[in-house]
């Protein structure tokens, strides 16, 4: 996966992460659906940390009770747009590390041939506040063949003109990660796990879980 500095797979360096994603990859325990959506908006605040480290700040003085603190504040707007339905969770997770983001959503499905071995990606949805000069985050946990996630560029994209745009998902597909690498509109990838493979209907294939409407 030739994909540089680009990508952010966060359980590579913080184990913990792979301690929430066992909720999501268990077969039982994904029948659980409050703990699974806890823990979707658990791994989005895990998200949201690591896409911190990388915005700009500015340094301000602040006035406390015993004198002078010199800090960093944010210096960016954000918008986060969620995929739907699934992002709902995930957002909220990143929205309450990253507070000052505005909020937006994209419904974007697949819309599958008659064999179901192919399909093209379709929205039907999309309410998104001004993006241009903002930092755009796309929110989608599952992302298998990244076709949603450049469906849902598309319509950021014609919206505005924003300064960048981020990636951020729970579980992505080598073939997903390589294919949204190479497209210059995107500045980074955060996901928290990448899986090797998809399988023939392009899903995650160690991954099958009710979140496989999403890609």
């Amino acid at each position: 996966m030739a994909a540089g500095n680009k990508v952010v797979v966060i359980s590579r360096h913080n184990r913990i992460v792979e301690h929430f994603l066992i909720r999501i990859r268990d077969e039982n325990r994904q029948k659980h659906k409050p703990e699974f959506r806890q823990t979707l908006e658990i791994l989005g605040r895990f998200i949201g940390y690591e896409i911190a480290k990388m915005l700009d700040y500015q340094v301000v003085d602040v006035r406390t009770p015993l004198g002078i603190a010199t800090m960093h504040r944010l210096n960016e707007n954000l918008v986060i747009i969620g995929v739907l339905r699934a992002a709902i969770p995930f957002q909220e997770g990143i929205s309450k590390v990253l507070q000052e983001a505005s909020l937006g959503f994209i419904a974007s499905y697949r819309r599958y041939s008659p064999d179901h071995l192919s399909f093209v990606a379709e929205t039907s949805y999309v309410s998104i506040p001004e993006v241009t000069g903002t930092t755009v985050i796309l929110a989608d946990p599952m992302i298998a063949t990244g076709s949603c996630i450049l469906d849902a560029l598309n319509h950021v994209l014609k919206a505005g003109v924003p300064s960048k745009v981020i990636i951020a998902g729970v579980i992505a597909s080598e073939q997903a990660i390589e294919r949204l690498s190479g497209i210059n509109d995107i500045s980074n990838i955060f996901v928290c796990a990448v899986d090797p493979e998809i399988n023939q209907q392009g899903y995650i294939a160690v991954s099958y879980t009710h979140l496989r409407a999403h890609e």
